[in-house]
């Protein structure tokens, strides 16, 4: 593939520190899961999910409930992000 502009030619990473190289390696390295099936094949993502939902009890975020008749329930879904701590 020819670059017009490439992009080593204006970053390097050869004048960081080892430890702030070896950090910005470990973003690099990261991937954040886009489904759960995809998340549950990992342990800390699961851990996390589990953490999550204990702190929405603890929390008393919801009460379970019967629906009225002839309503729908609202959808939910996970969103999986990684967070930084810089």
């Amino acid at each position: 593939m020819n670059v017009q502009y490439p992009l080593h030619s204006v970053l390097s990473y050869s004048h960081l520190s080892p430890s702030y190289h070896h950090f910005i390696m470990s973003i690099f390295a990261s991937t954040e899961p886009t489904s759960y099936v995809e998340a549950s094949r990992h342990d800390c993502w699961i851990k996390a999910m589990q953490a999550e939902l204990h702190a929405l009890q603890m929390n008393n975020t919801w009460t379970l409930t019967t629906l009225p008749p002839h309503k729908i329930a609202i959808g939910c879904r996970w969103v999986y992000k990684i967070k930084y701590k810089c």
